[in-house]
């Protein structure tokens, strides 16, 4: 267990996301996956230091030892993928193509991409709960922190306009379609809502897995996007 004071965590929660919030692409997830084999009082020593907003690559070269970005990351795989074919990509299937985009493109400060999520704290899965000191339990954390990021994440979305609002996790889209004011409406391509609310075309999808989201997948995805 890690202990969490409520500085510390003032300072996590007000840390919300990599990239660039002027970007064209917006991917919302729920938390940042935790590697097991980490030391996680060293890593969340090294995030209260971070800014609002971090570059991906710069953020995750200053833990101590660095993490990887280069590495496959399936999440961060399949949004370079998507992001690739929106953009018109040819080669947006090609292994080689998005796994140069992930280290090369996404994330980047001042590229197209923002990276954000609806809980501030890593974890490992939903269920584990590897911390004290602020909260005493993951529920009484996500009761206490979601609305507020739900509402921070909203006005973000209003004050920058991505022309993509991508929001990943299906036993989540209940608290991911607060993120928008459009109508979502079941999308026929794909096992995934859609709404276009005038300035930002938003996507309800399958979690970021290899085997939910295929290429076959994907690419009904962002056709399916650049229709409405």
């Amino acid at each position: 267990m890690v202990s969490i004071s409520s500085e510390q965590f003032e300072r996590l929660n007000a840390f919300m996301g990599y990239g660039n919030p002027d970007g064209r692409y917006w991917f919302v997830g729920m938390e940042e996956h935790l590697d097991r084999d980490r030391d996680l009082e060293s890593d969340i020593r090294v995030r209260t230091t971070w800014g609002d907003v971090e570059d991906l690559h710069r953020a995750h070269q200053s833990f101590e030892p660095p993490i990887r970005t280069k590495r496959h990351v399936q999440t961060w795989r399949i949004m370079s993928k998507v992001v690739l074919n929106l953009s018109g990509d040819g080669d947006w299937k090609d292994r080689e193509r998005a796994r140069r985009y992930q280290f090369e493109e996404l994330g980047i400060a001042g590229g197209e991409t923002f990276l954000t999520e609806v809980l501030p704290l890593p974890a490992i899965d939903s269920k584990s709960w590897p911390y004290d000191g602020h909260f005493l339990s993951r529920g009484e954390y996500e009761h206490e922190t979601r609305p507020r990021r739900i509402d921070r994440i909203q006005e973000m979305v209003a004050k920058h306009r991505p022309e993509y609002l991508i929001c990943y996790g299906t036993g989540n889209w209940t608290y991911l379609e607060q993120l928008t004011s459009g109508e979502l409406i079941r999308a026929p391509e794909g096992p995934f809502m859609s709404t276009n609310d005038g300035s930002t075309r938003v996507a309800l999808t399958p979690f970021f897995k290899h085997y939910e989201m295929t290429n076959a997948v994907i690419e009904g995805l962002c056709n399916h996007l650049r229709s409405i």
